[in-house]
């Protein structure tokens, strides 16, 4: 385990704690924000008066009102706001000022335009009009095949709006591994772009389109994205086939279907590497009220802000993306890659250029950020406040609402070592359900299998003395040396921040005559080979940075580390294909940001395997 830094990195200012949101919301509920641990405390330990103090203080707008805050206390299974009725969409969109900028649309190369509130309000109007004559009512799906642009943020709102299901990735997924996911919702209309933007690049998603339409049989009609100026063909589409220019540019009231608080509002979908994704479902009220928390308590967003946070549709940073608009701030997109060829330093650029309050950007273009959290409950589990002091490697604190522990192999709390992360209590946004999941078997076995009643995660964490959070890798790709448990990415953050190395992955593996094989595969820098002098580099920073338990047996160059296509590694595939279990049981390439190291990867397994029989 990595000891945790004994001083933070920085202090909040006295002076922007006593203005900052999370204050004003204690001072709200009556609780001192000054001290963020209490405060978390009440959060967890009165879940109804800290629920409910959200829903007051940011002033939520139901149709109908609820009958109590919590009526089961059950995981899975908790009932929330019983007989309230609401809109998401409604909520996005109340508190944007007409002539304020409500959208600014980003890119590589450095151009844009904005989109204000009332533009906002009139697009969503129209498309929304648009979707029902296509058909589309309350509970139906609408599907986008889209890149992160301000028309994939007016498709989405114009679905919630009708109580319409949504659901969405970007298009550098192949339409199979597209249709693997979106079929299995049967959506009733599909929203795609003609291409997106990356490294200098312009891809052309046409046909790719076309062939997805094509997979997806209950379409009534494709919606059809102008984004890059190709010319649409005037046929071949197996349904309607509707410009966006037709759907967007109505002139239409805007209504928003009241809803109940548990009503699903999108469905997330896991990576899919190791089978069918699962299609993880959230509720409009559990979204509004996770999100508002998140984005206006902790990150301090409201009206006059402004979020770049660069991400990809399919990774679920993209939906926090849309709820900026909750709190009244400017969200912004961007079309591109992080760091292009040419201006590695864009996002900085676009960053200080556009005087951008929050900042954020992928696990793999900031080391150590964005570990906590994710797609299941589409928020986070720790992360920063105003309040709180900042620690080097370290997550602040739990997120106020969020009952976080560290759970021992005897399923007790521990603080100062590693354990499991687990929640104890619900969270408004935790899913509702999986999709095709109808007696909840798979969600129960995804959470609540190991602890009943009691959520896992599947990462292993340090919660420290002084309050905050360690992440160290996925429970599920944990290295067992010698009876002990080590976190992979205590491994993978020295190594990454080695200047030679431009990435790692550490595997554990049970070899057949009982040895434990614990090879480290790294891709070097340009221009850098590995040689014994690097590889004494890397073990002595191993040693030193995490501990002499963690230094790996060997060190080998490979071409490069598969990912899923939200840049998380792919551990447990690797692992499983070094023992010697084929690619099909074990990982979909589609689903795969490079398929062809996984080949790569199951050559090396074999040729181990050869070496020593």
């Amino acid at each position: 385990m990595i000891t945790p830094y004994p001083d933070p990195f920085t202090t909040p200012d006295p002076q922007a704690v006593a203005g900052s949101r999370i204050v004003d919301f204690a001072r709200h509920a009556g609780r001192d924000g000054t001290d963020f641990a209490a405060l978390h405390r009440w959060s967890v330990t009165d879940l109804a008066g800290f629920w409910a103090a959200v829903w007051d203080y940011f002033g939520i707008d139901a149709d109908t009102p609820y009958e109590e805050v919590l009526a089961e206390e059950t995981m899975p299974g908790a009932r929330w706001f019983p007989g309230a009725t609401l809109n998401y969409a409604h909520h996005a969109l109340r508190r944007l000022p007409d002539d304020g900028v409500a959208v600014l649309a980003l890119d590589e190369t450095s151009s844009g335009y904005e989109v204000t509130g009332s533009q906002l309000r009139a697009q969503v109007a129209s498309v929304a009009v648009t979707l029902r004559d296509l058909g589309v009512r309350s509970g139906d799906r609408v599907v986008g095949y889209l890149p992160n642009i301000p028309h994939t943020i007016v498709a989405f709102l114009a679905a919630a709006s009708l109580g319409a299901v949504w659901s969405v990735c970007g298009q550098d997924y192949a339409p199979k591994a597209a249709a693997d996911r979106f079929a299995q919702l049967e959506p009733t209309v599909l929203i795609a772009a003609d291409g997106y933007h990356f490294n200098g690049t312009a891809h052309d998603r046409r046909d790719a389109a076309l062939e997805l339409a094509r997979e997806l049989p209950t379409l009534k009609a494709t919606v059809l994205v102008d984004h890059m100026g190709l010319p649409w063909p005037s046929h071949a589409y197996p349904s309607l086939a509707v410009p966006w220019e037709d759907a967007a540019t109505r002139t239409e009231e805007l209504t928003c279907v009241p809803v109940p608080f548990d009503h699903p509002l999108w469905v997330v979908f896991s990576s899919g590497a190791t089978g069918l994704p699962k299609g993880i479902v959230h509720g409009h009220g559990g979204v509004v009220l996770e999100h508002l928390k998140t984005l206006g308590l902790h990150s301090d967003l409201g009206p006059g802000d402004r979020l770049l946070w660069y991400t990809t549709t399919h990774w679920m940073m993209w939906n926090l993306i849309a709820s900026t608009l909750l709190t009244g701030a400017t969200t912004c997109t961007y079309d591109g890659s992080p760091a292009p060829y040419a201006r590695p330093d864009i996002l900085w650029e676009l960053a200080a250029r556009h005087k951008v309050t929050v900042f954020g950007t992928s696990p793999q273009y900031l080391l150590g950020m964005a570990k906590s959290g994710g797609t299941d409950i589409v928020s986070g589990f720790a992360g920063s406040a105003p309040n709180t002091p900042v620690w080097a490697g370290e997550l602040s604190a739990p997120h106020l609402g969020v009952a976080l522990a560290a759970y021992d192999t005897a399923g007790r709390p521990v603080t100062g070592q590693v354990g499991e992360l687990v929640v104890t209590r619900p969270v408004p946004s935790m899913p509702l359900y999986f999709w095709n999941d109808p007696d909840g078997t798979r969600y129960h076995d995804a959470y609540f299998s190991t602890y009943p009643g009691i959520w896992r995660h599947g990462d292993w964490i340090t919660v420290t003395g002084h309050g905050s959070v360690i992440v160290h890798g996925r429970s599920d790709s944990t290295l067992n040396r010698n009876g002990v448990r080590l976190g992979s990415a205590d491994i993978h953050d020295v190594v990454e921040h080695l200047s030679e190395i431009t990435e790692a992955l550490v595997i554990g593996a049970e070899e057949p005559d009982g040895g434990y094989w614990m090879p480290l595969f790294v891709v070097p820098a340009a221009g850098v080979t590995l040689n014994d002098a690097l590889r004494e580099k890397i073990r002595d920073a191993i040693g030193t940075g995490a501990s002499p338990r963690h230094v790996p047996d060997e060190i080998l160059e490979v071409p490069g580390i598969p990912h899923t296509m939200t840049g998380k590694k792919l551990e447990v595939p690797v692992k499983r294909l070094l023992q010697g279990a084929s690619v099909e049981q074990v990982v979909n390439p589609a689903a795969v940001d490079a398929p062809d190291l996984i080949d790569y990867y199951a050559g090396l397994g074999a040729e181990r395997r050869g070496r020593s029989a």
